[in-house]
């Protein structure tokens, strides 16, 4: 009998384990579709986010990112309809690549604090999500340490940790129109 309820109990375990670690609201095949829908996902933990596809919503401003010309982006869109989507390419353990619907990377830009697009990996275009809330979190270019902010007009740039800390809150939100990363 002992022996059957540690089957069992090992069995509960592993099916609570093999649950998806990233909730997202919408429909129940885990993707929403384009449109206005702009609840993010619940964020658990940074290492979920992995080959995940989404829309970058700022929170200080409440407007979705969009690419802006061929090498910026901005946060200025009212709706998720025209939003970049970016696929969440795992660079090493809870660090990523975002590879926009255009085949292009996220990246820092010097020491002017620019955020840009590139068609190459590598230091500049590797960040690293830390959760802020269950439903916001930061992105941190693993070059300089600097985190990605919305300014008022929209613009993208790069911040000192510990400054303009509601700049840096952004909301992920399923997407489903990801290009996937080569």
């Amino acid at each position: 009998m002992l022996r059957k309820l540690t089957l069992a109990s090992a069995l509960i375990v592993a099916s609570s384990i093999a649950l998806p670690a990233v909730a997202t609201s919408g429909n129940a095949g885990g993707g929403v579709q384009r449109g206005d829908r702009s609840t993010g996902a619940e964020i658990r933990n940074r290492f979920d986010l992995a080959n995940r596809c989404f829309a970058v919503k700022s929170l200080f401003n409440d407007k979705f990112v969009g690419v802006a010309g061929s090498n910026a982006y901005r946060a200025d869109l009212p709706g998720k309809a025209n939003a970049a989507a970016f696929h969440l390419k795992p660079s090493a353990l809870g660090r990523y690549l975002p590879y926009d619907q255009e085949g292009k990377l996220l990246t820092a830009q010097g020491a002017a604090g620019g955020v840009g697009r590139a068609g190459d990996p590598g230091t500049p275009t590797e960040w690293r999500p830390e959760r802020v809330s269950k439903h916001s979190l930061s992105l941190a270019s693993t070059a300089d340490g600097r985190r990605l902010a919305a300014a008022p007009g929209g613009e993208l740039i790069l911040v000192r940790a510990g400054t303009s800390e509601r700049a840096q809150r952004f909301a992920l939100v399923p997407d489903r129109s990801c290009r996937p990363f080569p």
